[in-house]
């Protein structure tokens, strides 16, 4: 009898993948979906337009013009008749929605730019779009759908969307983490325009420092994505849009204020400097100068804080070149621990060894630039050539109660894709390579930790849409790293049209990452336990596997759409920061094939009444690792997730109403020094955010509420009288600190 390793039955389940497709295996099906191509170009000069959404007539059926000015979309037999609607037509005027029959396959929109300063306001696209035409398990939080809430920066984005979890990392520090599939954001590739961004020492911080009012839209995608982007996706991959300057207003201005204080304000400028040139820069600057404590822990509840952050970018557009630059820099400052320890946002980044007060302090410099440039060699079969490069400098410096934490990471990264078009029979090949630079330096009191790589990879995709309503997506990339030797990363995707109004989807693949294991969980070393390393820091390695099933049709005659989708990853070897082992400490270790995630989630949306939109979704997280010498439930994390959303707007948008919902189920505590006294589980709760807007002429107020119920966890922070004791710990959170939080913000638009 053979037996086969794990290792080998994962690869032997993609290979069997190549296999069946090379045979030729086919099944033939009636066609039950047709897909349109849509081309937007400018009216006169015929230079295509980017960043356009294209919806088709009511449905959340639509995508994004790429830099081609190219969209592609599926849609059911069952939905023709009906019109193309473009959206976010900024400096444009609009066009004639196209009346759109079943036959109609190919359509251009030429667009023109407006010449007088009066313009007219352009309805914003549906909050959120399924991507229809990609492969992958995708959806688009929209413009619109990111004004549902503050959003004043990435990890405040994702309140009113069912698939992204998010919560505080500890009760000091104000950092928020993320979830997908159950798991850390650490696993999901988070990406500003598909270069890597919040990723390494950024881990903790990053995505405060992505401003809410510099996105154009946010893309989830479940599942690894495309070998092309790197090998880190375990779980997903997040991409953000920033807004593009070719197709933005001449001049935004937002600005924020709380019932704490705390101000922000975000100046976005456009500019026309040559019928080919672009340009666009971008301000933030946010403060928090007060101090709260309203659960009377002598420690405040949300830290001072003063955040800058500039970005400039520049686009050139030529009849067969595109070419972009950008440069972004941040510097951010918080303060936090028990009342009357910093005297000001002036206060010093070193601690008082002298007092007896706890104190924490963070202070960041990053510095990002980056460069983008293709070529069309051939328009006929659309072979075209690209070169991206991306670099980071991020620099921290900060200490917790007497410790001193140092960080710094120099990046580099550069992908060189050539792509083809599709051929005749549905094939379409795109391949390239790699080249990551990174190094990387910390320090926490007696630890240190050095990593200097060197990662030249290679890749190729290959897409295949010659069996009716089935599309194939294979590919390999290998890397090879020096210190840890070459990984080679399969992936696969399928989607195929069951019916009319319904797709299956389905994936498999591997990822990879290096962890940053000081970067990663900063917010534990907030408590009074030892750290401790176990064995040597090897990269973490996981498959993940996923299907996923969506429809789009009517319910009594109502707009509606439903995806259902199920994952599990399983770990080969996963980094682990230990606190059931001993309540005493943090033990850093690698376990070895006994993680294991899996998730499922369900949302349905509908439209019931025009112009309202609800959207309801459950989702079940089972989620074990290895800690205190058995598997476990990963603490901290609520198995049970419900979710309902419900939007209103009157006519024309002048009035928008928003409210969100959200169940989390109970979940653990990690060992500590309470466990004795029943602190092991906490209960379930809920979370009510709502907001309202008006629009006047591009002039929006909007008035909105976090945490409407006014929950708070009781005791967040163990044993916060006696701070440098062992029982101490403020890392051991699960729902909001502060309570309800009132705010107030505009938006105006000079067009």
């Amino acid at each position: 009898m053979i037996f086969l390793s794990n290792n080998q039955i994962r690869y032997s389940l993609v290979i069997l993948g190549f296999i069946l497709f090379g045979t030729g295996i086919s099944v033939y099906a009636q066609p039950d979906s047709t897909a349109l191509h849509i081309n937007i170009l400018l009216k006169d000069t015929r230079e295509p337009v980017s960043g356009v959404s294209v919806v088709f007539g009511e449905t959340n059926i639509g995508g994004v013009s790429d830099a081609k000015g190219n969209v592609l979309l599926k849609v059911p037999n069952s939905a023709f008749p009906d019109s193309l609607k473009l959206y976010g037509l900024i400096g444009y005027k609009k066009p004639q929605n196209k009346y759109v029959e079943q036959g109609d396959t190919k359509h251009k929109f030429t667009l023109e730019p407006y010449e007088s300063e009066v313009i007219n306001i352009e309805a914003e696209a549906p909050t959120r779009l399924t991507n229809s035409q990609l492969v992958t398990n995708s959806q688009t939080i929209t413009r619109k759908g990111l004004m549902k809430a503050a959003c004043c920066n990435l990890s405040e984005s994702f309140e009113t969307n069912p698939s992204v979890d998010v919560n505080f990392q500890d009760a000091v520090t104000g950092a928020k983490r993320i979830s997908l599939l159950g798991l850390d954001g650490k696993y999901s590739q988070i990406m500003t325009e598909k270069l890597p961004n919040v990723r390494g020492l950024a881990i903790p911080y990053g995505m405060n420092f992505i401003p809410g009012s510099w996105m154009q839209s946010i893309q989830i995608s479940k599942g690894t994505s495309t070998v092309a982007t790197g090998y880190e996706s375990v779980t997903g991959q997040i991409n953000i849009e920033y807004k593009k300057p070719e197709a933005e207003e001449p001049l935004l201005i937002n600005g924020y204020v709380n019932q704490i204080g705390r101000s922000e304000l975000n100046v976005d400028y456009s500019q026309l400097l040559t019928d080919n040139l672009y340009s666009m820069i971008f301000f933030h600057g946010s403060i928090n100068p007060f101090e709260s404590d309203r659960n009377s822990d002598n420690f405040i509840d949300i830290p001072l804080k003063r955040d800058l952050a500039g970005m400039a970018r520049i686009k050139y557009e030529g009849e067969s070149i595109v070419a972009q630059l950008g440069f972004k820099a941040v510097n951010n400052k918080t303060l936090g621990g028990q009342l009357g320890y910093h005297s000001g946002l002036d206060a010093s980044l070193a601690p008082d060894v002298n007092s007896d007060k706890f104190g924490v302090g963070i202070g960041i410099e990053r510095y990002e630039g980056w460069g983008k440039t293709g070529t069309i060699f051939d328009f006929d079969t659309d072979i075209s050539l690209g070169l991206i490069v991306s670099a980071y400098s991020h620099d921290q410096n900060s200490f917790i109660g007497r410790q001193i934490y140092t960080g710094r990471e120099d990046f580099f990264n550069a992908n060189l894709i050539f792509e083809t078009g599709e051929y005749d029979g549905g094939h379409k090949f795109s391949a390239g390579s790699s080249f990551i630079l990174n190094s990387m330096q910390e320090e926490y009191g007696l630890l240190s930790y050095n990593r200097h790589e060197i990662v030249p990879g290679v890749f190729g995709e290959y897409t295949y849409t010659g069996i009716e309503d089935l599309t194939t997506v294979l590919g390999l990339r290998a890397d090879a790293h020096n210190i840890y030797g070459t990984y080679v990363t399969p992936r696969l995707h399928l989607k195929y049209n069951l019916s009319q109004a319904s797709s299956i989807r389905a994936t498999a693949g591997r990822g990879w990452r290096a962890p940053f294991y000081l970067a990663e969980t900063q917010g534990m070393l907030v408590s009074g336990r030892d750290v401790s390393l176990v064995g040597d820091m090897l990269p973490e390695d996981a498959w993940n596997y996923g299907v996923s099933y969506s429809w789009i049709g009517e319910v009594l005659g109502k707009e509606a759409d439903l995806n259902i989708d199920f994952y599990y990853t399983d770990f080969v070897r996963q980094f682990v920061a230990d606190r059931d082992t001993d309540p005493n400490r943090i033990i850093y270790s690698m376990n070895n094939e006994s993680g294991y995630s899996s998730s499922f989630q369900v949302d349905f949306g509908i439209e019931p009444f025009k112009r309202t939109n609800l959207l309801i979704g459950y989702r079940l997280n089972d989620v074990m690792a290895e800690m205190g010498g058995s598997l476990r439930l990963m603490p901290l994390m609520s198995r049970h997730v419900g979710f309902f959303n419900a939007e209103y707007s009157t006519n024309l948008d002048i009035w928008t109403y928003d409210l969100t919902l959200v169940y989390h189920g109970p979940g653990r505590y990690p060992a500590n020094q309470l466990s004795e006294k029943n602190r092991t589980e906490y209960p379930g709760w809920f979370r009510i955010n709502g907001q309202i807007t008006y629009d006047l002429d591009g002039f929006e107020i909007y008035l909105g509420v976090e945490n409407l119920l006014d929950y708070q966890q009781p005791d967040p922070i163990i044993a916060s009288d006696n701070p440098f004791g062992r029982q101490f710990d403020a890392s051991q959170v699960w729902a909001p600190i502060f309570g309800r939080m009132v705010y107030l913000g505009f938006r105006y638009s000079i067009y």
